[in-house]
């Protein structure tokens, strides 16, 4: 954890005042630095997601991009694994954080490789050349993108043949808001959101930049992109969970564990338990895109 104190707050704070946060009182933005520089946590939680789909996709990354990167939480972790990793954010002030992070943490020696590079940038517009990474990961960022389709197709385009993308985002078809952590209803009207929020004592303009995307819509527009293989990480989960059960009978003899043995065969059963599973899995889409 980078130690905070008040020359690496206000080596930040003269900046944002120009950038997107100057709405913010000086108050409010030293808290919002504060937690930005201090989110490792999060970003290894990250890390490990993306260590899983990098085995689900079978492949090991050598050139690693984070699109919305923050203030590069993951980004770190990655580099510490040896990963060449570049960062893009649209915003100003958290490439700033993050580059002053990765600058501290190669000079106190918590990082020894020098593999980062962190630029403002848009996913719309990757500032990068065709067929040149080898992974892509996207946390929690599809949900604040209106053009999802020209972002998909942008992050294709940088993309190894053989490389992957993760996406991880909110599926709006659930009983729970991951930005906020409340209890929510399933595709709320954008109005009726906000004043819910406000209800709740929550700044409702945070949902104003929200698109409720869910699983199904962000599946059907990654299938109109041609050369690539869609795959759904929680899908995985649920087939390797049933194949162990089905063999974990098969060593048993009791009438009982045949008769179950008999139903988790039948096809009909497995799609039931398999939407029993999704529904409990929901809060959160993890999709894998491989391009062929």
């Amino acid at each position: 954890m980078l130690k905070v104190d008040d020359k690496h707050v206000e080596k930040l704070l003269g900046n944002f005042g120009r950038n997107e946060h100057r709405h913010l009182s000086e108050s409010q933005i030293i808290n919002w630095i504060k937690n930005h520089l201090n989110d490792e946590d999060y970003g290894k939680h990250k890390f490990n997601q993306f260590l899983a789909a990098s085995y689900y996709a079978g492949i090991e990354p050598k050139i690693v991009l984070d699109l919305a990167c923050g203030s590069g939480s993951f980004a770190f972790n990655s580099i510490k694994f040896g990963n060449v990793v570049i960062g893009i954010d649209i915003s100003k002030d958290l490439i700033e954080i993050a580059s002053l992070k990765y600058k501290y943490y190669l000079r106190g020696g918590k990082l020894r490789n020098d593999k980062g590079l962190f630029v403002v940038g848009s996913g719309l517009e990757i500032p990068l050349k065709n067929n040149s990474i080898d992974s892509i990961c996207s946390f929690q960022a599809i949900e604040h993108i209106e053009n999802v389709e020209r972002y998909l197709s942008e992050c294709v385009r940088v993309l190894k043949v053989g490389g992957y993308i993760f996406i991880t985002a909110p599926d709006y078809y659930t009983f729970h808001e991951g930005h906020y952590q409340i209890a929510w209803f399933p595709m709320l009207p954008k109005k009726i959101a906000e004043l819910y929020l406000y209800l709740r004592g929550k700044d409702p303009n945070r949902i104003k930049s929200i698109y409720f995307v869910t699983n199904g819509t962000i599946k059907r527009k990654l299938k109109k992109i041609k050369g690539i293989e869609l795959s759904d990480i929680r899908y995985k989960h649920f087939e390797e969970l049933y194949k162990r059960k089905l063999s974990n009978i098969k060593s048993k003899s009791s009438f009982s564990l045949i008769i179950a043995k008999m139903l988790l065969k039948n096809e009909l059963i497995k799609i039931i338990l398999k939407n029993i599973f999704l529904l409990s899995q929901r809060k959160i889409m993890l999709l894998i895109v491989k391009r062929g």
